[in-house]
């Protein structure tokens, strides 16, 4: 990404807006910049990006048409786009090497490790994906968790704490819905919807919600709640931080699970 305080030219204004996870008023600034005939070279990338935060995922390819055009390949903003535009379709040996050449072009790129490190992990690759995890996190010590892991048994036992202090009528409710715990989400859960399955989620609700479900039966998986540990983990810095996180995504699938949207879930104290 670029540097923030370089000036205050419309690229600049653009990813400081990308950057403080305000993507709508990025693309008011390319607009704005368009108008005036000052739409720099990155605008494709910036696009991009903004539109893959907003989830206008029909706008990403159009965009990155763009940027292939005013950039050369090797653009590490352009690589980087190419790359989470990949992950984000779970094309992981895509993503992969374009991060790889980020990398490789920057050294002291703690995102392209951090990202090495998530993709290795969905690859299967778990030693992989802590080596990229430590060298991120020497890079930005302050931002990039250092890997750290709990058994099996511990991790379950923690999810188990977490679902004990439901109050009981949630507590009721989660017994109809098994939490699978996961290492990472799988290609296969991906399959038929890759854009609502992100590489990094932390949990993931799967099933008929309780206000969607049919009157009889019907098609589709089984109802249950997923809780990604390694995902979990690298989002965390230290065991007491992992718990916390573990209590605030069993709850808020099982708001997800009950059939609230995200607002709803927030409203019920389960967020």
């Amino acid at each position: 990404m670029k540097d923030q305080n370089a000036d205050d030219s419309p690229s600049e204004r653009a990813w400081r807006a990308l950057e403080e996870g305000e993507a709508a008023r990025a693309l008011d600034v390319l607009r704005r910049a368009e108008r005036a005939g000052e739409a720099p070279p990155e605008a494709g990338v910036i696009a991009a990006l903004s539109h893959l935060e907003l989830g206008a995922f029909d706008e990403v390819d159009r965009e990155l048409a763009r940027a292939r055009r005013e950039l050369p390949p090797d653009d590490g903003d352009l690589l980087y786009a190419e790359a989470e535009w990949a992950l984000c379709n779970w094309r992981l040996e895509d993503a992969e090497a374009n991060y790889r050449r980020l990398f490789e072009g920057d050294p002291e790129f703690a995102r392209a490790a951090e990202r090495l490190a998530l993709v290795c992990d969905l690859l299967d690759r778990p030693e992989e994906a802590d080596r990229w995890q430590r060298l991120a996190s020497e890079l930005e010590p302050d931002h990039v968790p250092p890997p750290h892991h709990l058994s099996t048994a511990d991790f379950e036992a923690v999810v188990a704490e977490a679902a004990g202090e439901l109050p009981p009528e949630f507590q009721r409710a989660l017994e109809r819905f098994p939490v699978l715990i996961d290492a990472v989400p799988r290609r296969e859960l991906a399959s038929q919807a890759p854009w609502d399955t992100p590489g990094d989620v932390l949990g993931l609700f799967v099933g008929y919600s309780d206000l969607d479900r049919p009157v009889e039966g019907g098609g589709g998986p089984p109802a249950a709640i997923y809780l990604f540990q390694r995902n979990l983990e690298r989002a965390t810095f230290d065991g007491d931080e992992l718990a916390e996180e573990i209590r605030v995504t069993l709850y808020h699938e099982l708001g997800h699970a009950l059939g609230f949207d995200e607002h709803g879930v927030d409203e019920m104290g389960l967020g």
